[in-house]
């Protein structure tokens, strides 16, 4: 039990989140119990008691944690590229196509159910999407200020229907085959941005030689 919640208490903090992760693919979010994600971590619910005063704190600490490491592995795929090539990496790695990131897309999608008639977990809801909203709104502005998008496009607009189409697409991988997966990612995403986001292909092309 020692060695589960060793390290820092942020690391202590993060080890029961994925637990928590753990017990809900497992649980369901209805389900799911202080109990169960204890089970899961293979200790009690003394020590969850301890970082976090109830379930809801721990369930929004556990999805901020799940986005932002899913943004951040967006950004890092994104480094060293920059306009078309880097807005496709980016969301392309958001896609559930790894395991780490296929657990934590069935958790975000079990938010999205279970948010619907229940205040606190809407709240948790519109705290993602708009922090999923800034960052592809981010990456826009980056991809239009290096001259690959129609500079005239609205940002905002386009952040949402981006976040828009990354997160049902996410969503619909989760239930393809692998074979299926593989292919949506390499096609639909490339094709997402160049019908869609107005790209200035031949500058591209030109930037890219």
């Amino acid at each position: 039990m020692a060695s589960r919640l060793s390290g820092v208490p942020e690391e202590r903090k993060q080890a029961i989140a994925r637990a928590t992760c753990r017990a809900i693919i497992e649980q369901g979010l209805h389900r799911v119990n202080l109990r169960d994600i204890a089970r899961a971590l293979g200790t009690t619910t003394g020590p969850l008691q301890h970082y976090f005063r109830s379930k809801e704190e721990l369930l929004l600490y556990t999805k901020n944690l799940l986005i932002d490491e899913l943004l951040q592995n967006a950004r890092d795929a994104g480094f060293r590229h920059s306009g078309l090539a880097r807005l496709r990496l980016v969301c392309e790695r958001l896609l559930p196509f790894t395991e780490p990131a296929r657990s934590a897309w069935l958790v975000l999608a079990a938010f999205n159910g279970r948010a619907i008639g229940d205040e606190e977990l809407t709240a948790i809801q519109i705290s993602r999407y708009t922090k999923c909203r800034k960052f592809f709104e981010e990456e826009i502005v980056l991809a239009k200020d290096e001259g690959v998008l129609d500079p005239s496009i609205d940002v905002v607009l386009e952040a949402i229907a981006l976040a828009s189409f990354v997160d049902g697409l996410a969503v619909h991988m989760l239930f393809l085959s692998r074979a299926e997966s593989k292919r949506a990612k390499q096609l639909l995403v490339q094709r997402y941005l160049e019908r869609n986001l107005a790209v200035l292909r031949a500058k591209e092309r030109l930037n890219s030689r």
